[in-house]
């Protein structure tokens, strides 16, 4: 006797289905990330603004993007033409709108935006480090609360259209013919000591308006730490810079008997240098300000060469909103125009953190104050910079210098 046995559909659908389940409850079980049937998880398409901030962040382990943003009016126009954008997780930038150009940006967890979220109100941009409010047909400044003059209002508007007409779009085509970069670097990025100055809080205090000789003792305090310990006596010398009396050392020098404040590099330099020469160092302050444009190449070829500077914005403003920095850092492609350029400064202000990794277009500045040899001493003598980590400059005994920058008993 024979016996057909026959396969029933039943028997087929209920294996077929015993198996889907326990498929899915192992994809319930294993986590996304490392699920046998996923693919690796795709990056984050950042838009156009956060590829721009990204590409100028000090900090390049974290990936900033736009958590919100807040429009700002321009001077010369009365319209629409800068967005701040807050970060995630911390900072903020300013971008103009028409060039795609960043503006300012700080990336320190302890910065606050500088304009409070509030699209009700009518805010201006003035640059960096200068941020208005109109409130009852009056222009003021939302943190020293001083009121624009009629003057000050045209000089605002004249400086807001001569820097959105430097900053091309980054996408630019137009070569840069008018700067000679030194090739010492093939990066674009062009830094001297950037963790030295981002974490240096050894210096005066700014209470006169006298920024410009806060940033000399700054450049000063560099130089005697690492190219010759000639620049700073003894006395004057604090943690990894300088104190207060030295700053009122170099004040002296700089005013003599006339009142303390606002200076022009060019104007300081005479009496920084008679200090320099008092201290037997043949090195001089020197000053490019003759075109906003020839001060900012040279801001990029000192940097390019090793070397930090003074840089001041802002000239039309007068002394009140000038601001004088210390600039070590730069991002800059020579195939794109000047204005695309970026600086990383030191703001001089005591204890706040925030500003001393602070950056800016280097389409706002006018003078370069720079260190160099004197001319006429045949001297056979090299300046040699050399890096050195940033836990030696930390340590209790103070280091030695690693250069030589021409002395007059050389």
């Amino acid at each position: 006797m024979f016996f057909v046995v026959k396969r029933h559909h039943t028997f087929r659908i209920s294996r077929i289905s015993r198996l889907c389940a326990a498929l899915l409850l192992l994809l319930l079980l294993v986590p996304p990330a490392v699920s046998v049937f996923s693919a690796a998880a795709a990056p984050a398409v950042l838009s156009q603004e956060e590829a721009v901030i990204n590409a100028r962040s000090t900090d390049k382990d974290v990936s900033f993007t736009v958590a919100s943003s807040v429009k700002l009016k321009s001077f010369a126009t009365g319209d629409f033409e800068y967005t701040m954008y807050t970060l995630s997780p911390y900072g903020y930038a300013i971008l103009c709108d028409e060039t795609g150009a960043l503006m300012e940006a700080c990336y320190e967890e302890s910065v606050l935006p500088p304009y409070p979220v509030n699209r009700l109100k009518s805010f201006y941009y003035g640059g960096p480090l200068h941020y208005f409010v109109l409130e009852k047909g009056q222009y003021r400044e939302i943190h020293s609360q001083n009121m624009l003059t009629n003057t000050e209002l045209d000089a605002f508007a004249a400086l807001d259209r001569q820097a959105r007409s430097m900053a091309f779009r980054i996408s630019s085509s137009e070569a840069l013919q008018t700067v000679e970069i030194s090739p010492q670097f093939d990066s674009a990025v062009y830094e001297v000591e950037t963790i030295y100055f981002s974490c240096l809080n050894d210096f005066g205090v700014n209470e006169e308006g006298t920024c410009t000789v806060i940033a000399a003792a700054i450049l000063f305090g560099y130089y005697d730490i690492f190219i010759n310990n000639a620049f700073v006596e003894t006395a004057y010398r604090q943690g990894d810079g300088t104190n207060e009396a030295f700053h009122q050392l170099l004040n002296s020098y700089v005013y003599g008997s006339q009142s303390q404040g606002a200076i022009f590099i060019h104007d300081a330099a005479a009496g920084l240098n008679r200090y320099l020469a008092a201290r037997d160092v043949t090195a001089r302050l020197r000053a490019e300000y003759t075109s906003s444009n020839s001060a900012q190449a040279k801001i990029l070829n000192e940097l390019a060469d090793g070397r930090p500077v003074i840089a001041s914005m802002k000239k039309s403003l007068g002394a009140e909103w000038n601001h004088s920095v210390v600039v070590y850092r730069a991002v800059f492609d020579p195939a794109n125009p000047l204005g695309t350029a970026t600086l990383q400064m030191h703001c001089g202000w005591k204890d706040d953190t925030s500003h001393r990794s602070f950056v800016a277009s280097i389409s706002w500045f006018y003078e370069c104050g720079y260190i160099t040899a004197a001319v006429g001493k045949t001297t056979d003598c090299t300046h040699i910079y050399v890096p050195v980590p940033f836990a030696a400059k930390r340590s209790p005994n103070r280091i030695q210098p690693i250069g030589i920058l021409c002395s007059a008993n050389a």
